[in-house]
C-alpha cells in the first residue's frame, strides 16, 4: 500500500525493477543505479513547482480578495453615514420650508 507522499506505481517499479534484476537483464550495479535515481531512498520535495505556483496565486487572489473586501467595508459605512446626515439635512430642509 502507498502512503500519501510516496510517488504512485512505487510498488510496481520497485516489482518489475526486481524482476529484471532475477531475470538478469540488468545487473547490480545497474539496478542500484536505478534503485538510487528513481527509487523510493531517493529524497522528494514536499511540494513541486506546479504545486507553488498554484498555492502562490491562491494566496495572493486570497490576499487581493481580503484587501477589496476592507476597503469596501470602509466605503460602505461611510456611505452608510452619508445617507444618514443627508435624510437629517432633508428632513430640516422639509421642516425649514414648512414653518416659512
Amino acid at each position: 500500500m502507498t502512503s500519501v507522499i510516496e510517488p504512485p506505481f512505487q510498488e510496481q517499479f520497485e516489482q518489475r525493477l526486481q524482476e529484471r534484476l532475477d531475470s538478469e537483464r540488468i545487473t547490480q550495479d545497474e539496478y542500484d543505479d536505478i534503485k538510487n535515481k528513481f527509487g523510493h531512498d531517493k529524497p522528494r520535495k514536499l511540494i513541486h513547482l506546479p504545486q507553488l505556483i498554484i498555492i502562490v496565486i491562491s494566496l495572493v487572489w486570497l490576499g487581493i480578495g481580503i484587501r477589496q473586501w476592507g476597503v469596501i467595508s470602509r466605503w460602505d459605512k461611510k456611505y452608510q453615514n452619508f445617507k444618514a446626515k443627508q435624510k437629517e439635512i432633508d428632513k430640516e430642509l422639509e421642516d425649514d420650508s414648512d414653518e416659512e
